[in-house]
């Protein structure tokens, strides 16, 4: 598992859809993704780092812990 800081998105989408999340649109560069009432928007850059910030709101969004995102 990389570190939180070193994340990509295609990392963190994989993440989502292991733990139950689908996705359901994908416009351009973002990709909407739902678990029931939960619903987070994730920047789909390919291998490119996501910002630390941006990480953390999906954390916040998303009701996970980074300890949670670091056991991927």
């Amino acid at each position: 598992m990389p570190n939180i800081k070193n994340l990509t998105s295609d990392q963190i989408i994989k993440f989502l859809l292991n733990i139950g999340f689908e996705i359901i649109h994908q416009e351009w560069s973002h990709v909407q993704m739902r678990r029931w009432y939960l619903r987070v928007t994730v920047p789909h850059h390919g291998k490119k780092v996501l910002n630390i910030k941006t990480v953390y709101s999906i954390i916040r969004q998303t009701n996970i812990t980074k300890e949670d995102l670091q056991q991927m």
